[in-house]
């Protein structure tokens, strides 16, 4: 788990050092305050190496993505781990291996899939949110997977197969299948109230978004999860069930989730799990992303702060709140 980020001349970032990183760590700050420029730094260290572009990131040249635009400003990323190690990108040190790149994923704001099928033949990977045609692969091996799993007994697979559901569920999606027509494969979704199997190319764009994080998320342990705006699409009801996800994802997973938010009604979500007396409040971080003449700066907003924020025990549907208003 990263537990240190160390950032210099990094697009909005002139300097900055944040310590204590949490397991969930939330960043929330006006458009353009460089919210994102925290999350592509990492990126650019763990994934890409220093490389320009790949993984989500497309700069040109070093000038891009450099404090200012002036490369005489080298950029630099340190991330410390819990264990002592380290990744070290930028300037006159270098310390890069490769073995981390594989449980990193960053889900841009640009995610949504637009192909139908794919071909069942195709390489299944990761990074679902970046090469989004291959997710209907993905969903085929990974679902029959956890079906093998299931028909020999295995409690484990069932019940992570169920979670997954009740959050694709959530999400305005169902039940996760797939269709195999000739040598392509289809992912699809159970619509309960319609009772039909939908291609889940043909659901909401809320939850065309957010199921690469959902898949992901399920599929492995140990990850650094680094999202941009995870409500993206959502109505405010899921928006608020995506925190109870990620706090599912960091205790049953043990994945450390880094994102990005506009959303008051995940912000509110926390408030409530900061008054659950059973809540481990050190598992999350909220950070205020704010654009100064020295760059961007990253503050700890304190947990009485958050307190302040007024929220409701029980998350109301949109549709509800717009008829106590009528």
């Amino acid at each position: 788990m990263i537990t240190r980020i160390e950032v210099e001349n990094f697009k909005s970032i002139k300097g900055q050092k944040l310590e204590d990183i949490s397991q969930i760590v939330g960043i929330w700050g006006k458009n353009g305050s460089g919210k994102s420029s925290l999350l592509q730094a990492i990126l650019w260290c763990l994934k890409n190496g220093g490389r320009f572009s790949g993984n989500g990131l497309h700069f040109s040249n070093e000038k891009d993505f450099t404090y200012g635009h002036d490369i005489k400003n080298k950029a630099k990323a340190n991330i410390i781990y819990k264990d002592g190690k380290y990744e070290s990108i930028g300037g006159t040190t270098q310390n890069w291996g490769n073995d981390v790149i594989h449980s990193v994923r960053y889900f841009p704001p640009w995610r949504s899939i637009i192909q139908r099928s794919y071909s069942i033949q195709s390489q299944v990977i990761r990074d679902l949110a970046l090469d989004h045609q291959n997710i209907h692969a993905f969903m085929h091996d990974f679902l029959h997977g956890l079906y093998d799993k299931i028909r020999r007994g295995d409690k484990d697979a069932e019940k992570l197969y169920n979670q997954m559901n009740d959050y694709a569920t959530k999400i305005g999606f169902g039940h996760l299948f797939d269709i195999r027509e000739g040598g392509n494969v289809t992912g699809t979704y159970t619509d309960e109230i319609m009772g039909v199997e939908i291609p889940v190319v043909d659901g909401g764009f809320g939850g065309n978004s957010f199921l690469p994080i959902l898949l992901e998320g399920y599929s492995f342990k140990d990850g650094v999860l680094l999202i941009e705006e995870p409500e993206i699409s959502l109505h405010p009801a899921a928006q608020a069930e995506v925190w109870d996800f990620f706090v599912e994802m960091a205790r049953e997973r043990n994945h450390q989730i880094i994102f990005t938010s506009h959303s008051d009604y995940l912000l509110k979500r926390i408030v409530k799990s900061y008054n659950d007396e059973n809540f481990d409040e050190n598992l999350v971080t909220v950070l205020k992303a704010e654009k100064t003449k020295d760059g961007t700066t990253f503050n700890k907003v304190p947990k009485e702060n958050i307190m302040k924020l007024p929220y409701e025990k029980k998350s109301k549907t949109l549709i509800e709140e717009l008829t106590e208003r009528t």
